[in-house]
């Protein structure tokens, strides 16, 4: 019985009722509700992501597509018509159909060429395999220009699941931080029992300044960018609605020999200074690559920074840009950035 209840999962042919959908969603629905109440309580009620519920999800999902194509049978329709749910903002439309509608009573699957049903289920199995793969990575979307130039606002990133104990300087991280526990992105400088200092825009390390060298200017066009749709701030200011907006760019060397570049808006910016600090034992100091358009590490909690982050709040390294959308909708792929595929993260 179980043997045929498994073959039975991934079959494509023939039909099913609509009370068949209701009652396999309508179990998959506690089921996961479950996993993931269990997950938060265990975690004592931390934000993280349940990650062993996507592995779930996506066991769960290999019968609901084969209840998705024999429901559009019992419509009339081809398995096919199952991709629309891929659509943002309409693809619920298809699940509320087949749940909704009236049974017809079609036995017989409509005709189809073995090219799209392979092609079909490819998609499937890649689909299954996606939902998966997020028991490992999170995404996070790059709200602001905190980190220019090596990430832009509207980036699309892929955060490989991480614990803080085994990154290093110069990585770029993923964690919560401020009082209201939001999620930040910014470069890893300072470890537990480092001291860290900036003096006239140069970072010191446990006393030794880091390497900086010049690098050609940073170069953008003064437009409304990324979610927020914020003006880049320039370093030839004042620049007006589609000029040029020029900074100053260095290439820093950090101890190990992670290198990276930042951007220098102002070089006499009270943020160019900090007395040095030691960072704790669990905590880690974070900075933005723009420098003075970053509210990082050298600001206070109280003040609206950051302060010291938590190792328990790292979420884990951005590993790259998936892709980088330079408006305020990120799925407008006219607007995507070109040359923004897949980049790894420096």
């Amino acid at each position: 019985m179980l043997k045929d209840a498994l073959l039975r999962s991934t079959d494509w042919s023939g039909r099913a009722r609509r009370r068949d959908l209701w009652s396999y969603a309508v179990l998959a629905g506690l089921l996961l509700a479950a996993c993931s109440l269990a997950e938060v309580w265990a975690a004592g009620h931390e934000p993280k992501a349940p990650r062993f519920v996507f592995l779930l999800a996506a066991l769960l999902l290999v019968p609901l597509i084969s209840l998705g194509v024999r429901r559009l049978h019992d419509r009339g329709h081809g398995g096919g018509w199952l991709a629309f749910v891929l659509l943002p903002w309409v693809g619920w439309l298809l699940p509320a159909y087949l749940l909704l509608a009236p049974s017809k009573g079609r036995v017989d699957a409509p005709d189809t060429p073995v090219g799209l049903h392979v092609a079909g289920g490819l998609l499937a199995g890649l689909v299954v395999a996606l939902v998966a793969s997020r028991m490992f990575w999170s995404p996070y979307w790059v709200p602001s220009g905190s980190m220019k130039p090596t990430l832009l606002p509207g980036d699309y990133l892929i955060v490989g699941f991480a614990d803080a104990a085994r990154l290093q300087r110069g990585d770029v991280v993923v964690f919560r931080a401020g009082l209201q526990g939001q999620t930040y992105v910014a470069r890893l400088i300072g470890l537990p029992g480092d001291r860290v200092a900036m003096q006239a825009g140069i970072l010191l390390l446990n006393g030794q300044a880091v390497i900086q060298e010049d690098m050609p200017p940073f170069t953008e066009v003064s437009v409304a960018q990324g979610p927020a749709r914020h003006l880049p701030r320039c370093g030839n200011a004042p620049v007006g609605a589609g000029g040029k907006c020029i900074t100053a760019q260095r290439r820093e060397t950090l101890p190990g020999g992670a290198k990276h570049a930042v951007l220098d808006l102002m070089p006499d910016a009270t943020t160019g200074d900090m007395p040095e600090v030691t960072v704790p034992q669990g905590q880690y100091f974070m900075l933005g690559d723009n420098r003075d358009d970053s509210i990082d590490s050298r600001f206070a909690t109280s003040t609206g920074g950051m302060g010291m982050v938590d190792g328990a709040s790292v979420i884990g390294q951005a590993d790259r840009v998936l892709f980088s959308a330079a408006g305020a909708w990120m799925l407008a792929v006219w607007n995507w950035r070109a040359g923004r595929y897949w980049l790894a993260i420096e």
